[in-house]
């Protein structure tokens, strides 16, 4: 899919060659197709946007996007690339908490500093001084008054900000020139020819829903389909539905939405499905469980899906959104002695002895340098070394906005000239292929073993049927005592869980809980993409800000430590 070097200039193809193929399809229930905008209209709806903003806005200026499954946040986001606007993707306010939506709206408003919110219907707040509402679903603006900005791939495109899984989120300035290297990663790595038609339910306001669900289509002339999260929330069967009748080739999500899948969708909802169209259903995001994509790959192979066609990736918005990625021939996993990967040793399995899988994430694809790197030395490391991974190349993006110097970006290797980007996630490159381990941030040292809290909070989880999935959170309370706090629905039951998997934990992992935590349903935060955010559940629960139902200390290890 390789093309021109900036973005804007790949879609303005794609309308001259394919003006009356639908660029984008939105289920607004879920189900069915509400809205669909054919390249050809959808440019003239953002030329009409354009001219608007450039009459009111500067070059260069930023503009928040309330991003939804919608034809007015497509039109609007192609109209702010029109106009040479910064586009500024973010969550909605939406119920439970439609206040906390708009806190996070107004806080990236200030930080990103933006001059206008582009917005469908009414904002129920007053926005900041200075910062305009302006309608999007009735634009003031003439398609043929829109004046060619001249973008290049320096050209800033958008905003993506961070999912705050280890800090609070901050804005990646993504250029169109990282953007266009990027979707050709992608295409390479996945396996995607251009064309293709994509389905998604994940949200615009996050890399992967906006990039792999919506912007890949759109550069190379293929048709996307769009659907709220929470429709699929609400009804996973939904998202398989649609791979079905608008004939997927590509679609992807999060590591839990695969397991919500084969825990939700019965064989009568499934009846009459066809996912033999289905390529690349590329698992992303938050950390690849083996058993996920195998259990997943064999509930829906009775439906026309190969299992085979479950994939790893791995990608983050500092890298623009793809890193490396699998395809159907690679293999899924590999099993690793646990001992050598506690001291940072990939070996084959020792008969009779802890074994630990990790899910494969993919080759990187021309144009990406990744280095396996000793964070404290700063040296590359061989194969079968874990290490923290360092991606240099085009996708990098230039940094955060604001300009503050970072750590992160533009790390040295020795004497190389190369600016890496310091990921933060720990893994290795065994026979060509990359696999994660954790996160530098979150690892749980005990007795002088490297322990995922990933791994602690699987065996919680798989402990007890009351363990919500994907509701635990595994961090240390100090430098010595490690909790695990874990979202449940008991009712009176509370001590039984909490020794169920105090027991599984310790028989698991060795890893010995000094507490463990019961909490409702969503208790847990998350980022955007699902991921736990460990530390800021630390600091919620040392705080008292967390709605502890119930809690198991362990009297031994509070004795020793205080």
């Amino acid at each position: 899919m390789v093309g021109d070097s900036a973005y804007l200039n790949r879609f303005r193809q794609q309308v001259e060659r394919v003006p009356e193929r639908v660029a984008c399809g939105f289920l607004g229930d879920g189900e069915n197709l509400t809205a669909t905008l054919t390249y050809g209209e959808l440019d003239v709806r953002a030329r009409t946007i354009a001219d608007q903003l450039q009459g009111r806005l500067a070059a260069g200026s930023r503009a928040i996007l309330q991003a939804e499954p919608h034809p007015d946040f497509a039109a609007a986001f192609f109209g702010c690339l029109y106009a040479g606007v910064i586009a500024v993707p973010v969550a909605a306010p939406a119920p439970p908490r439609p206040d906390v939506g708009m806190e996070r709206l107004l806080r990236i408003v200030g930080d990103a500093g933006a001059e206008a919110l582009l917005l469908s219907g009414d904002l129920p707040v007053e926005l900041p001084a200075g910062v305009a509402a302006i309608r999007v679903d009735r634009p003031g603006g003439d398609p043929a008054g829109w004046r060619d900005p001249g973008v290049r791939p320096e050209t800033i495109a958008f905003l993506q900000y961070t999912s705050g899984s280890t800090r609070i989120p901050r804005g990646a300035v993504v250029g169109h020139g990282n953007l266009a290297a990027n979707l050709d990663a992608l295409g390479h790595a996945l396996a995607v020819p251009p064309g293709s038609t994509s389905v998604s339910w994940l949200p615009l306001y996050h890399d992967m829903g906006l990039i792999a669900g919506l912007l890949l289509a759109a550069s190379s002339g293929g048709t996307a389909y769009l659907m709220s999260p929470l429709h699929f929330l609400q009804r996973p069967v939904r998202w398989l539905s649609a791979v079905s009748t608008h004939h997927g080739f590509i679609s992807g999500a999060p590591n839990f939405a695969y397991d919500l899948a084969v825990s939700k969708v019965t064989d009568e909802q499934a009846a009459g499905l066809d996912l033999s169209c289905w390529q690349v259903a590329f698992n992303g995001a938050e950390p690849v469980r083996p058993a996920t994509v195998e259990r997943f790959g064999e509930r829906f192979a009775p439906f026309g899906l190969r299992p085979e066609n479950v994939i790893g990736c791995y990608g983050l918005a500092e890298g623009t959104l793809i890193v490396s990625g699998c395809t159907n021939t690679d293999p899924k996993s590999v099993a690793v002695d646990r001992d050598g990967i506690e001291h940072d040793q990939v070996r084959e399995p020792v008969p009779g002895e802890p074994v630990t899988r990790l899910a494969t994430c993919g080759r990187v694809p021309p144009g990406v340098r990744l280095e396996i790197v000793d964070p404290a030395d700063r040296v590359a490391l061989p194969p079968d070394t874990v290490g923290e991974v360092w991606v240099a190349g085009p996708s990098v993006v230039r940094g955060y906005w604001g300009g503050a110097a970072d750590p992160s970006l533009g790390a040295r290797l020795g004497d190389d000239p190369t600016p890496f980007l310091r990921t933060g996630d720990l893994g290795f490159v065994h026979n060509g292929l990359l696999y994660l381990s954790g996160r530098i941030k979150d690892l749980l040292i005990v007795r002088g073993r490297n322990v995922q809290p990933h791994e602690v909070e699987d065996a919680a989880q798989a402990a007890h049927r009351l363990i919500r999935p994907g509701g635990c959170a595994a961090f240390h309370l100090d430098d010595v005592r490690i909790a695990l706090v874990a979202e449940t629905s008991a009712g009176d039951d509370f001590a039984e869980v909490a020794a169920v998997v105090r027991q599984a934990v310790l028989a698991d992992q060795q890893v010995a809980l000094a507490a463990v935590f019961l909490v409702p349903a969503r208790a847990v935060p998350k980022t955007t993409s699902g991921k736990v955010r460990r530390q800021a559940c630390r600091q919620l629960l040392t705080s008292g800000q967390l709605d502890v139902l119930f809690e198991d200390r362990d009297p031994s290890q509070f004795a020793v430590v205080s």
